[in-house]
């Protein structure tokens, strides 16, 4: 195996952590919305029924997301590929340049 290869970390622990944060991001402005919306409900806002629609409203979005999500992941899978690629290629004709050039010195 060559000792080169795309110098950066695997992001899938990163990209899942940030669809995460998106789910909580959706629920936060839900809340808000009905807050700004409902100024005279108070503390009706807290009700186990407001507390569910939320719920609700904040899971179909992120259900609607979700496939916009997985392909940002797809994405950079093939942009990781994409660069191992490359980076294999250059590696090979680096490894042909060093064999040529040795085959030139040995000629001399």
């Amino acid at each position: 195996m060559s000792r080169y290869g795309l110098d950066y970390a695997y992001t899938c622990p990163d990209l899942d952590k940030e669809i995460s944060d998106a789910k909580s991001v959706i629920e936060d402005h839900f809340r808000d919305i009905l807050e700004e919306l409902n100024p005279i409900m108070g503390n009706l806002m807290y009700t186990p029924e407001v507390r569910e629609w939320v719920d609700t409203a904040t899971n179909a979005l992120y259900s609607d997301l979700e496939s916009i999500f997985e392909n940002c992941r797809s994405i950079n899978e093939d942009i990781r590929s994409a660069a191992d690629q490359q980076i294999a290629e250059c590696v090979n004709e680096l490894e042909d340049a060093e064999y040529r050039i040795k085959e030139l010195e040995e000629d001399l």
